[in-house]
């Protein structure tokens, strides 16, 4: 599950995913979670903000929405108007908000107010003049704005047209692609490289760490940085490097005692007062882009999508996930709560276009897009037993292809009443 924001919420970690609003319980080590059936316009989010009203702002991203959740009767309790092409930042501050938004290709900001007890939308402003390009990152400090741009870096009053919003300073200029308040401080990274300018004397310094595209300064003034490839976890001013098992996408803290990154699959949660880390992965599917179901004769629902297959276990998903490798790897039991997958040396290709189950019980895969082997560990026609996954066979259509091609489309399957299989084979 693919999170790409993170908000902090009482003793919880809220996520912004592909699948909808992940939340996970420190305390008891568990996730839930949230779809559409609590009020979601979509489950394809960008952004989670966590609102000084006890409320969390949601951000979508294709299509682009502005919703408000409140985590105690765990429901959807606002919408706001307009849809846009992409929300990629919330900022929310004691009386206003603002969201980033891209509209096809046009940049802006929507102004919301804390008027009533509530937050109602105010206006949308095109930024063509604060920001031509994406706009990287935006922070509220008491009135002041500061927004970080490829062209660089910003401030302006709160509640001021942002196009009014002026360079921070002349020697800023360049792509600021992150930025963070510590105390008077105002740290961003500049160029890859981590900066401080004192707000109270305007000076700048450079910490001469580069190669950096995400920062998190903690209260004891630590700070932790995402590298540019986004798959290590840095200490500024520090000797400690992590390679994280998957590429990151945000990074947060949680009382100075937890570094929290937020992964293409997963969360990777580093405890401060002790050596190691933990990786916790909720139990669900390796993608929410389905292509084929089918379900067995024993009443269970198998998945198919270009990761493998997913099979609805009565304790949650049991995953089979190709791997480029040769090895595979079976595991015997799962925890059940997280994240379970065996993983062997197939290519399901682009897609897995059709499943069927056959007279000996295995599973029947037509996979459209593939190479047979050397070039692949792939075959038109995958068969796999669900519950041996080490037990599976890859059959080579290109014998059946007219132009000679190793190119392998498999777009259909059927058995007939005698047992046959019958093939739609796209270059037979």
């Amino acid at each position: 599950m693919n999170i790409h924001d993170i908000a902090i919420f009482g003793e919880d970690i809220y996520c912004a995913t592909d699948g909808g609003i992940l939340q996970f319980s420190l305390s008891e080590q568990s996730f839930h979670t949230y779809t559409k059936l609590h009020g979601l316009n979509s489950t394809n989010l960008s952004v989670i903000e966590a609102g000084q009203d006890q409320r969390l702002w949601i951000g979508g991203s294709t299509p682009g929405f502005i919703q408000r959740f409140d985590p105690a009767i765990e429901m959807i309790i606002t919408e706001f108007p307009y849809e846009f092409s992409e929300i990629s930042h919330v900022v929310s501050g004691d009386s206003i908000a603002y969201a980033v938004y891209r509209d096809n290709q046009d940049w802006g900001i929507a102004e919301y107010r804390y008027e009533n007890g509530t937050f109602n939308h105010r206006d949308l402003y095109p930024v063509w003049q604060l920001a031509e390009d994406e706009i990287n990152d935006i922070e509220i400090m008491d009135t002041t704005v500061f927004v970080g741009t490829q062209s660089g870096l910003f401030k302006g009053t709160a509640g001021e047209d942002p196009n009014s919003w002026n360079s921070i300073s002349e020697e800023i200029v360049g792509n600021v692609t992150d930025i963070e308040i510590s105390g008077d401080s105002l740290l961003f990274i500049l160029d890859t490289e981590v900066y401080s300018m004192n707000l109270d004397s305007q000076e700048i310094g450079g910490s001469g760490e580069t190669n950096l595209s995400l920062l998190e300064s903690l209260s004891s003034g630590a700070m932790w940085a995402i590298n540019n490839s986004y798959t290590n976890l840095v200490e500024i001013g520090g000797e400690e490097i992590v390679m994280l098992p998957s590429k990151a996408n945000c990074i947060t803290s949680f009382r100075d005692s937890l570094i929290i990154v937020g992964m293409e699959e997963g969360l990777f949660i580093k405890d401060l007062f002790q050596s190691g880390h933990e990786v916790f992965v909720p139990n669900t599917l390796p993608t929410n882009q389905i292509s084929a179901l089918t379900i067995l004769n024993d009443g269970r629902l198998v998945a198919g999508s270009n990761k493998g297959l997913s099979i609805l276990e009565p304790w949650g998903w049991r995953n089979i996930i190709e791997t480029s490798s040769e090895a595979v790897n079976i595991h015997e039991t799962f925890e059940e709560a997280y994240f379970a997958a065996d993983t062997i040396p197939v290519d399901f290709g682009d897609y897995i276009a059709d499943l069927e189950q056959g007279p000996d019980g295995k599973v029947y895969c037509a996979i459209r897009g593939t190479y047979p082997e050397p070039r692949r560990h792939g075959g038109g026609i995958v068969i796999i037993d669900v519950d041996n996954p080490e037990d599976f066979t890859l059959i080579d259509t290109t014998y059946l292809d007219y132009f000679l091609d190793e190119y392998m489309v498999v777009k259909d399957l059927e058995f007939d009443n005698s047992g046959n299989l019958w093939v739609a084979d796209a270059y037979a």
